[in-house]
């Protein structure tokens, strides 16, 4: 009879042993599992955030490059090189090649500007992706936007200073751009006061600086 009871009493503890066994084994495989699922979380997140992180790098990049380019526009200083002379220049008057070699230098200070905004483009798409459509509504409605008005106050001022058009036509241009605030060149080169053009486009560069930043931190 005893020797019934201490096997049965082996018998149980053989179970039992074995079924803690198994709740460890079962239980490392959660603790595992879940391991490995935040492993992969964590993974996911940092992969994330470098895209994001490389996406905003080079937004900012070009952006910065954009500022510069479009202040380049309004340097009312034309360099030798900046002014090409024209092909027929000994028919021309002295007038006429002026006006050339503004009109091309403004020509090639406008492709700066347009090249820049053209890299950026595919850059504000995959922004919105990611982050909606806020940061292109905001290059458009405040820094497009001046750029924009600076575009069409040198296309009016060309049109204005043309010596082969009418006198009657340059005169409508130039009344047209009297009604505008004077932007073609930055005021900073004349005197130390603001420049109110250069203020607005560092305000909304200032605001979308700010706001690629934040998508990063």
């Amino acid at each position: 009879m005893v020797h019934l009871i201490l096997l049965m009493k082996a018998n149980l503890i053989e179970n039992l042993i074995s079924t803690i066994s198994d709740l460890a084994i079962a239980f490392s495989a959660i603790v595992a599992s879940r391991a490995a699922w935040l492993g992969l979380r964590s993974w996911r997140k940092d992969k994330t955030w470098e895209t994001h992180h490389d996406l905003a790098n080079k937004i900012l990049i070009k952006l910065f490059i954009y500022r510069d380019s479009l202040a380049g526009v309004r340097d009312p200083a034309f360099k030798d090189y900046d002014l090409p002379v024209p092909p027929n220049y000994a028919e021309m008057s002295r007038e006429q090649i002026s006006y050339f070699g503004e009109s091309e230098a403004y020509k090639n200070r406008w492709e700066k500007v347009g090249k820049v905004r053209s890299e950026m483009y595919a850059d504000l798409i995959s922004a919105e992706v990611f982050w909606g459509n806020e940061l292109r509504s905001m290059f458009k409605e405040k820094l497009y936007s001046l750029e924009s008005e600076l575009l069409i106050y040198i296309r009016t001022h060309l049109k204005a200073t043309n010596p082969d058009e009418e006198e009657d036509f340059r005169k409508s241009y130039s009344r047209i751009l009297r009604k505008r605030r004077e932007i073609i060149y930055d005021d900073k080169y004349y005197d130390d006061g603001e420049d109110e053009f250069s203020s607005d486009v560092s305000a909304a560069i200032a605001e979308i600086e700010n706001y690629i930043r934040a998508r990063i931190v």
